[in-house]
């Protein structure tokens, strides 16, 4: 998972600002890289939020396809045509600035899954979590997540945010325990 997609969607301003998107880029994938070898991995996960919407860019390696999960757009939406060539070529370009091994990204194709879709305009971000989670991209069998599933998720997910062990407010949880 990374978090520095602006390089990605070109929000720089200037070309002071592109280098240090594309350093702070470079620095997530030399990080990530000493937990894992990126190269060996079978998925990179761009979680994505681009005009007020999240998605899912994610470079799956093993396919070799350059994917996008999307809960409202689909691959021919404006959205999309707009950033989907801007976003893998400056994916291709911050990977060869990274010195990491060339993966032949020029003969990956692109893929946009027919997902089921949210309903209204607040629900991509549970959508998000739920692929971060449970995304398999070559298992036919994966249980698919559908809009009325959102209630439940946001409600499961609140949950094991305030109960986590990383959570050190245990007077919030007692409270709760008590209800």
């Amino acid at each position: 998972f990374f978090s520095k997609k602006e390089y990605f969607l070109q929000k720089w301003k200037n070309e002071a600002s592109r280098l240090q998107f594309r350093d702070k880029l470079i620095k997530s994938f030399i990080g990530a890289g000493k937990a894992k070898d990126l190269q060996q991995c079978n998925e990179l996960f761009f979680p994505t939020l681009h005009k007020s919407h999240w998605f899912i860019f994610l470079v799956d390696l093993c396919a070799h396809k350059f994917i996008f999960l999307d809960s409202k757009y689909d691959g021919d939406s404006t959205y999309h045509r707009t950033i989907k060539h801007m976003m893998i070529e400056n994916f291709k370009r911050a990977w060869n600035d990274a010195g990491l091994r060339n993966m032949g990204y020029r003969h990956y194709e692109t893929a946009y899954p027919n997902l089921p879709k949210q309903e209204g305009c607040d629900a991509c971000g549970i959508f998000v979590l739920n692929w971060l989670e449970n995304w398999r991209s070559r298992n036919a069998l994966q249980s698919v997540f559908t809009h009325d599933m959102v209630q439940d998720a946001r409600i499961r997910f609140a949950v094991d945010i305030l109960f986590s062990e990383h959570n050190i407010l245990d007077e919030g949880k007692r409270i709760v325990k008590d209800l």
